[in-house]
C-alpha cells in the first residue's frame, strides 16, 4: 500500500484482514503470521482505483459477504467480499465527503455519515422479499444549532439476541 490506511477490519471465520487505503485500494490479506514470507506474499485479492479520490472510510460485513467504502468522491460503494466486485449498490446521497461507514450487524442495515453531519441508514436489497433496491430508511441531520454542522465522529453497534 502506498497510501495510509483508513480502515482494518477481521474476516472472522476466513482468517483473513480486510485493509483500504487512501490510494483507493481494497486488500483481502491472509491472516498468515509467518515471519519469512514478504507481506505482499499474503494478499490474497486487491482492486485497485476503488474510487476517484481517497478512500477515507470502509467497514466489513461477514455476515453478508460485503465491504463498504466512503470517500472524498462523496461516495458510498459496496463491494462483493469474495470478488472484490463491485455491486450494484452505490450511495450518491452525500453532498460531502464521507467518513463514516457502518454495517450494523447483524441487520442487512448500512449507515453513512459524511463531514457535515449528514447521516443516513440503509435498508440493503437482496435480504427481503420484494426489496431489490437500496433504500434510505433514516436520514438525520447532526446539527448544533440552525446554522453550525456537527459530523459524527465515532459510531458502533452493540446487538445481543435475547430470544
Amino acid at each position: 500500500m502506498s497510501g495510509e490506511i483508513s480502515f482494518i477490519g477481521y474476516g472472522d471465520d476466513d482468517g483473513t484482514i480486510v485493509t483500504c487505503s487512501w490510494d483507493r485500494t481494497i486488500k483481502i490479506h491472509d491472516d498468515d503470521r509467518d515471519e519469512s514470507k514478504k507481506v505482499s506474499e499474503n494478499v490474497l485479492r486487491a482492486r485497485c482505483e476503488c474510487h476517484k479520490k481517497d478512500i477515507i472510510c470502509g467497514d466489513y460485513s461477514h455476515n453478508l459477504g460485503l465491504i463498504a467504502t466512503g470517500g472524498r468522491d462523496n461516495l458510498v460503494r459496496i463491494w462483493d467480499y469474495e470478488k472484490m466486485k463491485l455491486t450494484d449498490m452505490e450511495i450518491r446521497a452525500h453532498k460531502d465527503e464521507v467518513t463514516i461507514v457502518k454495517f450494523l450487524k447483524p441487520f442487512p442495515l448500512l449507515m453513512t455519515s459524511d463531514s457535515k453531519g449528514v447521516m443516513y441508514i440503509w435498508l440493503l436489497p437482496g435480504f427481503q422479499k420484494g426489496n431489490d433496491t437500496i433504500r434510505c430508511i433514516v436520514k438525520w441531520v447532526n446539527k448544533h444549532s440552525m446554522e453550525i454542522d456537527i459530523p459524527i465522529s465515532a459510531v458502533d453497534v452493540f446487538y445481543c439476541d435475547i430470544t
